[in-house]
């Protein structure tokens, strides 16, 4: 059981609104579940957590997805 977890921000998104219209997105559009974490020092983040069951393409699928999303907020 590995696994990983990473927290980030697109660039002037630090609101709880912006947080979760990201992650309802991501979920939405590319089938990649997220989380939002509020209460860090400037502003939220979005959470995603892959494990050793993902895929190469699932990391590529997710590469593809936050360069959309950091294009569309």
């Amino acid at each position: 059981m590995y696994g990983a977890l990473t927290s980030f921000r697109i660039d002037g998104n630090t609101t709880r609104e912006r947080s979760v219209a990201i992650t309802d997105y991501l979920t939405k559009a590319w089938g990649i579940f997220t989380v939002r974490r509020g209460g860090v020092t400037n502003g939220e983040v979005i959470r995603v957590t892959p494990a050793l069951y993902n895929t190469p393409q699932d990391s590529d699928r997710l590469a593809r997805a936050l360069r959309a999303a950091a294009r569309r907020f």
